[in-house]
């Protein structure tokens, strides 16, 4: 991790980014067991997911924007291989102390007066209702995702789209992109400047799910 920059600003903030793994429920309608009518179940895998946050900084043009990343705790994904589109559940949590973006002041800010991860010690996504369903290949396609994510101890309905590909017998791949507002989840826009420079009030979020699954 990089050491603080000398004489700078008070650190940007950005808000995390667990909207993006509702798309694992998607992961369904794609597996071979399908077919079979069995019931299916998905552990999210923690060391090969990823997720980022890009944020808009104040002085952009100069400095270029911030993006961090969090990890991810655990997730769990299960679904009647009959009806997916409308019976899959899927729970994902993500630690928000865990936020870094390679600056350790901006970290402490975000973690701390942001999102208050002592009070807040949880993001978690719990929903799974799939739509749009469109397969892109034998093994891939693209879907919608809606559930409630919540997020600074406001939970809030949200819909992402995803593309979705099972990379093996065993093992889907989910990417996605969404963004999210501040205010949406009661998350005060970061100033600098003793608050006379704003920063951007949404976030970018990038996310790459990974999951193994087996039928029961």
């Amino acid at each position: 991790m990089s050491r603080p920059r000398t004489g700078a600003t008070t650190p940007r903030a950005e808000p995390p980014a667990t909207a993006m793994v509702l798309a694992l429920a998607a992961v369904v309608i794609l597996h071979p067991a399908c077919a079979r009518g069995e019931l299916l179940h998905f552990k999210v895998d923690p060391s090969a997911s990823e997720i980022s946050a890009m944020v808009l900084e104040p002085m952009s043009s100069l400095r270029g924007n911030v993006t961090g990343k969090f990890r991810v705790v655990s997730g769990e994904l299960s679904s009647d291989a009959a009806s997916p589109a409308r019976t899959t559940s899927v729970k994902l949590v993500i630690d928000p102390a865990s936020y870094w973006s390679g600056w350790s002041m901006r970290d402490r800010t975000v973690t701390g007066s942001i999102l208050q991860a002592e009070t807040y010690p949880q993001i978690v996504f719990k929903g799974g209702d799939v739509d749009n369903i469109v397969h892109t290949g034998d093994a891939s396609g693209t879907a919608t995702i809606r559930g409630t994510l919540t997020l600074h101890g406001v939970a809030r309905a949200i819909i992402v789209p995803v593309a979705v590909r099972l990379t093996s017998g065993t093992r889907v791949e989910t990417d996605g992109e969404v963004s999210l507002g501040y205010p949406d989840w009661g998350i005060s826009v970061p100033t600098t400047l003793f608050g006379l420079m704003r920063a951007g009030d949404q976030a970018t979020i990038r996310f790459h799910i990974v999951a193994i699954t087996g039928s029961s």
